[in-house]
């Protein structure tokens, strides 16, 4: 049988230049999101050049290859795709922001942010990205929107379903019943070859966190596909879109969670596979070149750090300011009543108070029941920034320095987190005690503990398999 070795990157969202890197309109574009823009190009360069020479069978691009479906987007990265195919073999899916399901691509010009640039349809992206993938397929299943998913081979023994989830044909994402029939008889056709077979899809089957949480990034029918996909025996699904390295298990199915290659902390996973284990380790890219100058990896960390700190410095400045950052990042205010010096000291509170200081004054609000006391009093001294900062981002990296549950940092942002179950389930209004709020409140618990210690290693894992 031997050995698969794989590449796999996620969310690219590559964006041409030509639509516009200058302006006003484009800094808050660009500011608001945690993927760099601009960079794309240089970071995807940077990136294919490592992948090229890794040795490796095949790479697996996860959906969202550009920045919203921008024609021209898609022009210049098929020919980085062309080139990287010299080297090594290509398998792409597309997805939402592949055909822009939302209406909004856009170009920019100085304070403008310029509507109906032309963009590509799934019947369109179907035939560009054939070569890589649907192309000499063993099976090609095409969706309703016109797009398509297939069965490769990879090599002798391993097979791919490279599968387009954007719509069950109900309004939501997933697969139509035809089509989730046709992915179980090629998973069952592949068993019975005695091939291993291994799926992409762009959306979620599971949540990484939570329901709260990852709700809107998952398919309409995830627990029926799980479901459908543990009953045929798959056990390997690369999925995208969340931006969130993270792996996930549920009824021996495991969704590896591929972070955004044009943001923190732009991974790329290897993936190898044979009877006995799969085994994933995730390199994250050093450095890459930018109008002429070398940037490195914290130049991307700081490009996703700049969501939050963005809101922290909009706060220091007043509401105006707030409903503006806001609002580039699709949040709209009607107004912030909220006095500008409340604002202003909330930031300075945020960017200048230590941990200690912060657990003495929730303490006091709560008759000393917010924050474990003991833990907080071990980190006392730490910025309660620097600390906030580090747990965003855990949440794209996939916590790559594990907390234990008995160290003070994990307990504090473990009772802080339970704070609001708490305090709901103290107060005597049996309407705040129903499932759904409560569900709710513990699902924040979970986040909060899946940030500081995931259930898998999400950097470097080993699966062993039960195979005879």
């Amino acid at each position: 049988m031997g050995q698969l070795k794989l590449a796999v990157v996620s969310d690219m969202h590559y964006y041409s230049r030509t639509l516009g890197d200058t302006g006003s309109a484009y800094e808050a574009r660009s500011g608001s999101d945690m993927k760099c823009l601009a960079e794309t190009g240089g970071i995807c360069d940077a990136a294919f050049d490592i992948i090229a020479k890794s040795g490796c069978d095949a790479v697996l691009m996860v959906g969202d290859l550009t920045n919203n479906g921008e024609k021209a987007s898609h022009a210049e990265f098929e020919l980085k795709l062309r080139k990287l195919a010299e080297s090594i073999p290509v398998y792409v899916v597309y997805a939402t922001h592949d055909w822009c399901c939302d209406g909004n691509a856009a170009s920019y010009d100085g304070d403008m942010k310029l509507y109906g640039v032309e963009t590509l349809t799934p019947s369109q992206l179907r035939e560009l990205y054939a070569p890589y993938g649907a192309n000499g397929a063993l099976s090609e299943f095409v969706c309703e929107n016109g797009s398509s998913s297939y069965c490769a081979l990879i090599k002798p023994g391993f097979r791919l379903l490279g599968l387009n989830d954007d719509t069950n044909g109900k309004g939501k994402g997933g697969f139509s019943e035809e089509h989730l029939l046709w992915i179980e008889q090629m998973i069952r056709e592949a068993k019975e070859a005695g091939d291993e077979i291994i799926a992409m899809e762009h959306h979620l089957i599971m949540a990484p966190f939570a329901r709260l949480i990852n709700k809107s990034m998952m398919l309409g029918d995830a627990d029926d596909v799980v479901r459908a996909y543990a009953g045929a025996g798959l056990e390997f699904v690369f999925t995208g879109h969340s931006h969130m390295q993270r792996v996930t298990e549920k009824d021996g199915v495991y969704q590896i969670n591929i972070g955004s290659l044009t943001g923190w902390p732009a991974p790329i996973t290897y993936f190898t596979l044979d009877r006995e284990k799969a085994e994933m380790h995730v390199e994250y890219l050093e450095s890459f070149e930018f109008d002429g100058a070398v940037r490195s990896s914290e130049y991307i960390r700081d490009h996703t750090l700049h969501i939050f700190t963005g809101i922290v410095d909009a706060l220091s400045k007043g509401g105006p300011e707030l409903k503006k950052t806001l609002a580039a990042s699709g949040v709209n205010l009607g107004s912030v009543p909220v006095p500008a010096f409340i604002l202003k000291g909330a930031a300075k509170m945020i960017t200048d108070m230590k941990v200690g200081s912060a657990a003495r004054l929730i303490n006091c609000l709560t008759f000393g029941k917010g924050v474990d006391k003991k833990a907080a009093r071990a980190i006392a001294d730490d910025s309660l920034y620097e600390r906030i900062k580090e747990l965003f981002l855990n949440l794209w990296s996939g916590t790559p320095v594990a907390y234990g549950d008995d160290e003070p940092f994990s307990k504090v942002v473990r009772s802080v987190a339970s704070l609001l179950r708490r305090v709901v389930k103290a107060l005597p209004v049996k309407k705040l005690h129903g499932d759904g709020i409560m569900n709710a409140l513990s699902d924040i618990e979970k986040t909060a503990a899946l940030l500081v210690k995931p259930n898998f290693d999400a950097k470097d894992l080993i699966i062993y398999r039960n195979k005879k």
